[in-house]
């Protein structure tokens, strides 16, 4: 055997399938101390045996394969990325305008109560509240369907924090 060659601790079913002989074989050369053995943490013994190697072709394979994903992993991180200040942005837009047409609303109910002018004014006052409260329902259907967008999005953090991890 080889002694330079990486080593590692296995079970003994582990090492008669590593070293392609019986259980009771390994028992043998662990009991003449042909190979070096162990107890684990639980009692039961452990035999060093070479570490399981792949072959050159193997390891060029899955360098190769480790490789693209780490490129699709790294592209699927940008664009998840682009998206989320994409979000971000739209979510600071739309605060912007919930709040500002808040405000105006809060001034045409003032506006409304102290209103001491005829029915005429009052209607196009009314009108006017009218038509924002509409633009509040759909920025706020807009603002639902943004924040829904950004809850999947930290879902997909969520489930998938290896993809930041790379920055």
């Amino acid at each position: 055997m080889n002694t330079n060659a990486p080593k590692e601790w296995v079970s003994l079913t582990e090492a008669s399938r590593r070293l392609n002989i019986h259980i009771r074989t390994v028992e043998r050369h662990m009991n003449k101390g042909k190979l070096s053995h162990q107890r684990n943490a639980s009692g039961k013994f452990e035999v060093l045996v070479p570490a399981v190697m792949p072959t050159p072709e193997v390891a060029f394979a899955i360098t190769q394969q480790a490789e693209k994903s780490t490129s699709l992993a790294e592209s699927h991180l940008i664009e998840v990325q682009k998206e989320l200040r994409r979000v971000r942005s739209a979510f600071r837009i739309l605060s912007g305008i919930a709040a500002s047409l808040l405000l105006f609303i809060g001034a045409l109910a003032f506006a409304w109560v102290n209103a001491r002018e005829d029915g005429v004014r009052l209607e196009v006052t009314a009108s006017m509240l009218k038509e924002q409260v509409t633009t509040l329902g759909n920025t706020n259907a807009h603002l639902q369907s943004v924040l829904a967008d950004a809850a999947t999005t930290r879902q997909l953090d969520a489930e998938t924090p290896w993809l930041l991890r790379s920055q």
